[in-house]
């Protein structure tokens, strides 16, 4: 992919709207697919919780393409919504059946409302500052 003079793919530049939708789509549907983290403990899988990590960093990496340095707030909130977002669709996927009742039990969902995005922010912060080590923002 071409890159412009001041590290963004031209892709970013030419279509915006898209890109930010090909960003946002991921986060709906990693968690959709990755909730629950089953709490306690002893019940995590492994599998699920490397491709969790894999997805926050690749996201972090797009995130910082779209929005540049210091929009660290923002990316959080959207971040935030996104994900309750694709619970929601969860829960909208199993309604009336048992497993909604030991899946969105207060602590697997608070703890994944936590976990993702704060992950999630943390790639972002780390692309965002190897990708634009002097600026502020790319707006």
């Amino acid at each position: 992919m071409q890159k412009s003079d001041n590290n963004i793919p031209a892709a970013v530049l030419r279509h915006p709207f898209l890109m930010r939708a090909l960003a946002y789509a991921p986060i709906v549907l990693a968690s959709c697919c990755f909730f629950p983290l089953r709490f306690p403990a002893r019940y995590l899988d492994g599998m699920i919780l490397l491709l969790l990590l894999i997805t926050a960093c690749n996201l972090g990496n797009l995130l910082a393409c779209l929005y540049g340095r210091g929009k660290l707030a923002a990316v959080y909130l959207r971040l935030l919504a996104f994900t309750a977002l694709g619970l929601a669709c969860r829960f909208l996927l199993e309604y009336g059946e048992v497993s909604n009742i030991y899946n969105f039990t207060p602590i697997n969902t608070v703890i994944f409302l936590l976990l993702f995005p704060l992950g999630t922010a943390a790639a972002y912060l780390f692309f965002a500052v190897q990708r634009f080590p002097s600026a502020d923002s790319i707006q």
